[in-house]
């Protein structure tokens, strides 16, 4: 299964259960159906297996890569379970993603965590999911930085959706260090912005000193997959 991000080293699936927020186009959500596999369908539940996982020192683990672990309906006991097994590997990076920061900020994460939020416009399309609106994941993760100041955060603008001339400014708020950049994979026909809208808004982020990572970009038809790590 890819990593979906080229400095994560491993996946951490400690979470079994069904994501609520029904994102069009979700991989994971196609990869289950594809695969049926009964972990990810039903009530949530903690793995007790993968829970007590160990990972080497210096890897970085991208965590519930197959749900959103801060989901609304996510139970606070489990989310804390995997918390506290979080900081028992002080020397290991967990990478936490999600759609919904707002509930990520209200829960005592580790300081080997990575905040991640994925934002990919600053437009609602609420055809296209049911997770919070962008504009409450920007807001989320800009009222993060004065509670959780010794903690990096990151942004996933994947699958990338058209957005207002706002929106490079929106993310720099957020001062994120690294920022992911990508096109739908899947032909789900978003509303997208240009190539060169795109490259515009991955110049001004990095101009503003942040870590863009290039994935898969497109010109019209063209399909050009791109893992460049741009640095400031």
């Amino acid at each position: 299964m890819s990593r979906m991000f080229s400095f994560v080293t491993h996946t951490w699936n400690p979470l079994g259960g069904e994501c609520p927020h029904n994102c069009k186009g979700c991989w994971a959500k196609a990869f289950i159906n594809r695969n049926k596999l009964m972990k990810y369908q039903g009530p949530y539940q903690l793995d007790a297996k993968q829970l007590n996982k160990q990972f080497p020192d210096g890897s970085v683990v991208f965590v519930c890569d197959m749900l959103d672990l801060f989901a609304a309906n996510v139970p606070m006991m489990a989310v804390q379970a995997i918390m506290i097994a979080i900081k028992r590997q002080p020397k290991v990076t967990f990478l936490l993603l999600t759609r919904n920061p707002r509930y990520m900020w209200t829960m005592e994460i580790p300081e080997n965590c990575i905040l991640g939020a994925t934002i990919e416009t600053d437009i609602n399309y609420p055809d296209l999911t049911k997770a919070p609106a962008p504009e409450l994941r920007i807001q989320a993760m800009r009222d993060m930085i004065q509670e959780n100041p010794n903690h990096k955060r990151f942004i996933c603008i994947e699958p990338i959706k058209a957005f207002s001339s706002k929106f490079a400014d929106e993310v720099i708020s957020i001062k994120p260090y690294a920022v992911a950049v990508g096109y739908d994979n899947y032909g789900n026909h978003f509303p997208e912005p240009t190539l060169e809208e795109t490259n515009e808004l991955m110049t001004k982020l990095g101009l503003a000193g942040i870590i863009v990572y290039k994935k898969t970009l497109r010109a019209d038809k063209q399909i050009v997959v791109n893992k460049e790590k741009v640095q400031p």
